[in-house]
């Protein structure tokens, strides 16, 4: 049989034999993973790297190289058709994706220990996303990233911690999807959640060209202060709507379901909402890291780079907790009773022990960030603030108001709180699992 590049099909007195095309036989090499000499002609990403060692596998370009900040020499991969270096991380691609209003698609010019692990879809958009002017582009190729985001902070720190306990450092895609949604039941159906769906197709297309499984790893919902029309029930309607959506596409793409991070935005606008959807989950997997309190902002409600750094050290420790199938909780106050006249029992939920921590380095309002109120909003002043002696999970608190009117008891709402549990960051004692704000009708 001959076609227009000569013979197809010939025999002889061996057999038949069969001309295979070139692309055919780059897919045999890479399924069988054999490798074939440097390449002549090296594209333009690879061709003024300090590289050795250069094989072809499919449309891929595999070789060593040293690149900073990278400490060490390397192994390192690119694609034929573009994109930009990765490296050749082991075991699944992970993903860790945002969903929310401006503040989460924030960039910074900060550097980045992994540079070519922490990645996102060769877009000329990167980590940061479409901002919700228009449709993300399909794509499966991967590019370093250009600015860093928060997620980009929080992968870069879990490949810290990975590295530092000797474990594989896994190559890992951030994006951040936004828009100017002013109700969260409008994020739940707008532009950023298609683009959204769009950022984790790409995401498991780029696993596919690489031949590694894909693994969404974590979705954190970045969205709070931004809603100042719902009320709480429409507020919580709107976030458990958000996670209905994200879970059930990442189901039919045949993926697990990620973890569902909350995060509590600083102003004490949602306390009460996040509080609830801490408590009653919208699914197994949310969770919140801890509140934003002990995180150092600016002016504008807007992480420091030290405030961001801190929050993804926190938020790569529950990952690595998932990751080791661990326990994650930040602890939660739960219930406020009076036990007799002038104190309040307060029960909490949580891993550890409470704590009251007498340093910390950020604003706290009341007493230890307890705030006791009248039915008419006037504040009732709180001569004490303890754990109580039976139960390290609860605390007593004292006050001088008698009777038995209705009281509103508040805990870091707008500002800081000293209660933490026992757990503290090896690397950065700073770094607690602080309670999340709460109102609770005192009963």
């Amino acid at each position: 049989m001959r076609v227009e590049g000569g013979v197809l099909i010939a025999h002889d007195s061996t057999g038949v034999s069969l001309r295979l095309s070139d692309s055919t036989l780059a897919d045999l090499r890479a399924r069988l993973g054999i490798s074939v000499p440097r390449p002549a002609n090296l594209p333009p990403h690879v061709a003024g790297l300090d590289c050795w060692n250069v094989t072809a596998e499919g449309d891929w370009l595999r070789f060593d190289a040293r690149i900073p900040p990278y400490d060490h020499p390397r192994g390192f991969r690119a694609h034929l058709r573009g994109g930009g270096v990765l490296a050749d991380g082991a075991g699944p691609m992970l993903g860790l994706f945002s969903i929310g209003g401006a503040r989460r698609a924030m960039g910074r010019d900060l550097p980045l220990a992994f540079p070519c692990h922490v990645v996102s879809a060769d877009d000329d958009i990167g980590a940061v996303g479409m901002a919700g002017v228009e449709p993300a582009p399909e794509t499966d190729l991967l590019h370093p990233l250009r600015e860093a985001t928060q997620d980009a902070l929080v992968a870069d720190a879990l490949l810290a911690m990975r590295q530092a306990q000797g474990q594989s450092l896994p190559l890992i895609v951030a994006r951040a999807e936004t828009e100017s949604a002013h109700r969260a039941q409008d994020l739940a159906s707008g532009l950023a959640l298609d683009n959204l769906k769009t950022a984790i197709h790409n995401f498991t297309a780029a696993a596919a060209t690489l031949g590694r499984p894909a693994r969404v790893l974590a979705v954190t919902i970045d969205f709070g202060a931004e809603d100042v029309l719902s009320d709480a029930a429409s507020y919580e309607a709107g976030i458990r709507a958000l996670v209905a959506e994200i879970t059930g596409f990442i189901g039919e793409l045949g993926l697990h379901e990620p973890l569902f991070l909350l995060r509590c935005d600083e102003s004490g606008a949602r306390v009460a909402e996040h509080w609830a959807l801490s408590v009653f989950p919208a699914a197994t997997t949310l969770s919140v890291a801890g509140p934003d309190y002990p995180f150092e902002r600016d002016g504008y409600g807007r992480y420091t780079e030290a405030g961001a750094r801190a929050a993804a050290a926190l938020e790569a420790h529950v990952l690595c907790a998932r990751l080791a199938g661990t326990p994650w909780a930040a602890p939660r106050l739960l219930l406020a009773e009076r036990v007799d006249a002038g104190r309040i029992r307060v029960t909490a939920e949580g891993l550890g022990t409470l704590h009251l921590e007498a340093n910390a380095k950020f604003p706290v309002a009341g007493k230890s960030g307890f705030v006791l109120t009248d039915a008419k909003g006037k504040t009732l002043a709180l001569s004490g603030v303890a754990i109580a002696e039976d139960d390290p999970r609860s605390l007593v608190l004292s006050y001088k108001a008698k009777g038995t009117a209705p009281l509103t008891l508040s805990y870091a709402r707008g500002s800081g709180g000293l209660l933490c549990d026992d757990w503290r960051c090896a690397e950065d004692p700073t770094l607690r699992r602080w309670a999340l704000p709460a109102i609770l009708e005192v009963r």
